[in-house]
């Protein structure tokens, strides 16, 4: 039987996310921007399971073990691709927020004092 095989263009991060902040082959810039796209992903599969509650609570609306599961990885799925595509712009906000104070240049420091 032939499968049909995954699009290659979707961007999955390489490693999971406990990893990523872990990973020693990994540069900062490119751990802040994994972590701040898997966070976007998650709020954004939360939204999109909550969102699908109402439609699935009646009775006989494919409240199944096989629809749980498509239900699930439709909305991993989903929440991935809208995280990578940049769409929303959290993670991009998330991102340069970190950046900003990882490296210690915070916009909300104090001004340097000439002496």
């Amino acid at each position: 039987m032939n499968l049909p095989t995954v699009n290659s263009t979707r961007h999955t991060p390489p490693m999971a996310l406990d990893q990523v902040a872990r990973s020693s082959k990994l540069s900062e810039p490119e751990k802040i921007s994994q972590l701040s796209k898997g966070f976007e992903a998650i709020l954004v599969r939360n939204i999109l399971e909550n969102a699908q509650k109402p439609l699935f609570d009646k009775k006989g609306s494919g409240n199944t073990a096989s629809g749980g599961i498509y239900r699930d990885l439709l909305s991993n799925q989903t929440a991935d691709m809208i995280s990578q595509s940049g769409t929303i712009g959290l993670a991009r906000q998330l991102e340069r927020e970190l950046s900003t104070h990882s490296h210690g240049t915070s916009k909300t420091t104090a001004p340097k004092s000439h002496s």
